[in-house]
């Protein structure tokens, strides 16, 4: 008997070891008890009179996605996070609510958006995603966050940005005339489109980064371009013709000429054989070009004017130099 209970203990013990080994080891799992459920809001920096430098920031538009890569804290390789989950803006305070939940512990999170309603995805496996002119890519990062309940007996918290997302492109505003003193006076003005030309080829970001990744090696030729539709429609043709939806465009050096060509519906007062005078509309291509840096997180404006001459002569088309304006957006909320 006593023979017995020695072997049924020796199983007991063979047992219990076996499933302890099968438990996730304390060091491959943060924290304890049920995942906790995670909303984020979006950084709002505040103005005052003590500090009449820091600017104002825009918040970005209510259903605009942005998509959250986490990672343990101090984790160097970013190609197999933890979570990842799409959030979506929910109200103008900058609430942002989607679906990710975390153990108690210190994460890092790594976030991508394009500033649209839908969020740009990595390849899977990887820590990078190529980027093409027209997408308003941003980025932002939180390091070393603790992760735990806000209150007992719940598993909720919200995460606060630390900083607003940062633009990696640059931003352009178009904006076309014709000129009031034309030689043949035009009546209408609708701008159909302006292709730029000689852009940067795509780029890569790498998660964790600050800016395009080191290992970039663009090229800037004609094939590199970027179409902009979408055009302001104001009474006189004199009056300027502005891009209704934001253009966003990778930096480029400045050492290659961007070209610009607008095609544009122009009406204006004409003949006919007999000598009549009559409405005409047609579309007219233009070029113009400039040599211009598009640098990072600032702002562009390209002023374009016709000068009309007429059917035989379609016109002249000059970009201002001088009215063009640049700031720095690279503190601003996303969203503008």
């Amino acid at each position: 008997m006593k023979m017995m209970n020695k072997l049924i203990i020796s199983i007991s013990c063979i047992l219990l070891a076996g499933c302890n080994g099968s438990l996730p080891d304390s060091g491959e799992q943060q924290g304890e008890g049920e995942p906790i459920d995670l909303s984020f809001n979006l950084y709002n920096a505040v103005v005052s009179k003590a500090d009449e430098k820091t600017k104002p920031t825009v918040k970005m538009a209510v259903g605009t996605a942005f998509r959250i890569y986490a990672f343990k804290a101090g984790e160097t390789d970013l190609t197999k996070p933890i979570a990842s989950a799409v959030y979506t803006v929910k109200d103008e305070n900058g609430k942002s609510e989607g679906n990710l939940s975390l153990y108690r512990g210190s994460y890092d999170f790594y976030m991508i958006s394009n500033n649209t309603n839908t969020a740009p995805k990595l390849p899977e496996g990887t820590n990078s995603i190529t980027v093409d002119n027209g997408n308003d890519f941003m980025y932002n990062i939180i390091t070393n966050e603790v992760i735990q309940p806000e209150k007992p007996g719940e598993n909720k918290m919200t995460v606060s940005l630390r900083a607003p997302f940062s633009r990696l492109g640059a931003k352009i505003d178009l904006s076309v005339k014709a000129k009031s003193n034309s030689p043949v006076p035009v009546s209408d003005l609708k701008v159909q489109s302006i292709t730029i030309k000689n852009l940067s080829s795509p780029l890569c970001y790498k998660l964790g980064e600050k800016d395009w990744s080191t290992d970039n090696n663009p090229s800037y030729t004609e094939t590199n371009e970027h179409m902009v539709t979408g055009f302001s429609m104001p009474e006189f043709a004199t009056q300027p013709h502005d891009n209704l939806n934001p253009v966003v465009l990778l930096p480029v050096d400045g050492l290659t000429d961007l070209l610009f060509e607008l095609v544009l519906n122009v009406t204006y007062t004409g003949k006919d054989n007999n000598g009549q005078v009559i409405i005409l509309s047609d579309n007219f291509t233009y070029k113009a070009s400039v040599s211009k840096a598009l640098i990072t997180g600032m702002r562009y404006k390209f002023d374009f004017t016709l000068t009309f001459f007429g059917i035989l002569k379609p016109g002249d088309m000059t970009v201002s130099l001088l009215d063009y304006t640049e700031e720095d957006l690279s503190t601003d909320q996303v969203g503008e």
